[in-house]
Parts: structure tokens; sequence; C-alpha cells
């Protein structure tokens, strides 16, 4: 049972806004590869609990705040009385293990694999004590990408690799899962650490970006197929008019979360496609309205 859904977070989903709208430096180009890597490999994974977990419950993307320390947890699954944390790795070539290290075959150690593979047991354990949760936990680097290998690693080690995940899952989800089981999934949700974080934003005049209304693809932007229709031409996915203009008002959100919504702003974002007087009684219908002396703005 899935408690937690996964999606995408916000910064990612900022990132392709901008890679859409915008030209991005190598670094922000190269980043966003790097995401998008890491959200194959999440699907990869969530596909096989999907088909081989029977009792258990899922969280996705926990992140957490502990002793001043931000962490985030790719999946958690509460099964056979325990909590399993899989840590998801999609790499794109074989690694080696040793003296308790991961390295590239060319002997260069892996710097933020091996800190995270300390580092986050650690600061879980302490939200645990901190917290009186009394289920102990198995956290797993898990390797998702069939073509490559881990060489060097021992059972203990608590290493997967793709043909080891299915295994784990089966053998973990043959009993079903009870209240107390319930209590601690639903304690580690409101324990998450929600606070949005704006310094992932850069400074980017609107004048700068291509308008248009970016499909939750995140691939394009809708184009127009009618006075009332949109469609992605990535995906293929349709919108009336009231969802295209939600989605435009949560993109403005996105990329510029202290700008006040206002007719003129909505009516360049769509490009045009809408006239102001639709895009007026949409905002009258569903925001609030405010007046500063002739400026009319809504939230």
């Amino acid at each position: 049972m899935i408690i937690k859904e996964r999606k995408f977070d916000m910064e990612l989903s900022y990132l392709l806004q901008l890679s859409i709208r915008a030209k991005l430096s190598y670094d922000d180009n190269e980043e966003i590869d790097t995401r998008i890597k890491g959200i194959n490999g999440e699907r990869s994974f969530d596909a096989i609990v999907k088909q081989n977990l029977k009792y258990g419950l899922i969280l996705n993307n926990l992140r957490f705040l502990v002793n001043k320390q931000y962490f985030q947890i790719d999946a958690l699954i509460i099964m056979n009385g325990q909590i399993f944390i899989f840590e998801i790795k999609n790499m794109y070539c074989d690694v080696c293990y040793k003296d308790n290290l991961f390295y590239f075959l060319n002997g260069t150690p892996i710097d933020k694999l091996n800190e995270q593979r300390i580092r986050t047991p650690k600061l879980f354990k302490i939200l645990l004590t901190q917290n009186h949760i009394g289920l102990p936990f198995n956290y797993y680097t898990t390797f998702v990408n069939p073509d490559y290998k881990v060489y060097g690693y021992q059972v203990h080690d608590n290493i997967l690799e793709y043909h080891d995940i299915y295994r784990i899952i089966t053998e973990n989800s043959k009993i079903t899962i009870d209240k107390y089981d319930e209590h601690i999934a639903k304690k580690l949700i409101d324990l998450q650490y929600t606070d949005e974080k704006f310094n992932f934003r850069k400074r980017i005049n609107i004048e700068e970006l291509g308008m248009g209304v970016v499909c939750q693809c995140h691939v394009a932007k809708y184009e127009k197929v009618s006075n009332r229709k949109f469609k992605c031409p990535a995906c293929k996915k349709e919108v009336n008019c009231n969802d295209y203009l939600q989605k435009a008002i949560e993109d403005i959100h996105l990329i510029y979360p202290m700008e006040r919504l206002n007719v003129n702003l909505v009516k360049k974002w769509t490009e045009n496609h809408i006239s102001s007087e639709k895009i007026r009684t949409y905002l009258n219908t569903h925001h609030k309205i405010f007046k500063n002396g002739p400026l009319t703005f809504y939230r």
C-alpha cells in the first residue's frame, strides 16, 4: 500500500521549466540530466515493488531535519515488523565495493555515495530515538540499472543489485501489517521537513523567459488546438481552458513565488491564447481580489 506517493520535487520542476523557457548553463543542464536519471531509477524500483510487494506500507521521497541536518530518503517500506530504507542509484557504469567504500573501476572513490551511506542511517537512527519509534531498520544501497554491475560486495554489506530487489521485497512482505505499523507510517509522514527552500531559484527577469504553459510531463508547452482545448505535443495530454489557466498560475508561482497575480501577467504568460475577460472571470472565481489604489491583483 502506498502511503506517500512519489512526485517531482519543486526544485526539479523549476529546473525543467527553465530548461524549456531559457538557455541554461552547462552545469544546470548536467544537474537536470542527473536528476532525470535518478527519477527514472526510482520509477524502475517502484515497478519492481508494485509487482512483488504483498503486505507493506510504502513511503516515497521523505525529507527530514535532525539536529539541524537535512536528509532525504528515496523509498521507505514498513514490512515484516521492520523499516526498510532503499537508497536508489541509477548508475550508468560498473562500480566496485572495497573496505566499506564504493569506487569507480578506475579507482576513484564515489565520495557522495560513500558519505550518504554513513550519514543517512546515522541521522535516521537519531530520528527514531528522538521520537521513540521502536521498529528496527535496514538500510540498502540499491542499484537499479540491470546493465551494470557492482563488484566486491558481500551479502552482509546491504547492497542490492537489480536482481536482488524482488527477493528482498518478496521475502519480507509475507506478513500482514498491523496497527502499530500504520501508526509509525503516519508518524514518519508527520515528522517530515516541509519548509520550502527559496534559494534554488535563480535571478531571471521575466523578459528573459519564453512564455507559455508547460505540461505536467515537463517536456513541452501546451499548444492551442481550439478555443477551448490545449494539447501537449509530447505526451498528447489535452486540457480545457480552466485547467490551462490553473497550470499557468502554478507555473508563475513556481518561478516567481512572490509575484502578484494580475490579468495582464496571466495573459502574457498564456501567450494571449485566452482573452482578458476569461482570465478575469477565472481569477475572480478562484482567487481573492485585492486593490491597492488603481492596482488590482489576486492571491
